[in-house]
């Protein structure tokens, strides 16, 4: 979650704890995860390669078998936040 949150903008500073980050999750209105993720545009310039890095590095970390086991809702999260680093042009990464 903490990737997938990265993607959309939010700073590491936000995403330090899992309450934090269930914060997010909780938005509702036009701050809320599902606003969010459809309204997302793969960035084609200024790309914030800090936070791109560190979404990846920890997506790298991820055991999928795990999530799977442990949650549909969250596989669907993986998924996205990886097919959005796969879209990213990886030279930028």
């Amino acid at each position: 979650m903490r990737s997938l949150f990265l993607l959309l903008g939010n700073t590491k500073k936000e995403l330090t704890d899992w309450k934090a980050i269930k914060v997010l999750i909780g938005k509702t209105g036009k701050d809320s995860l599902k606003r969010r993720i459809a309204n997302y545009v793969v960035p084609t310039t200024s790309i914030n390669t800090p936070a791109l890095k560190l979404a990846k590095k920890q997506i790298a970390t991820v055991n999928i078998q795990r999530i799977q086991d442990i949650s549909v809702g969250a596989m669907v999260f993986y998924s996205w936040a990886s097919g959005v680093l796969d879209e990213i042009n990886h030279d930028k990464i």
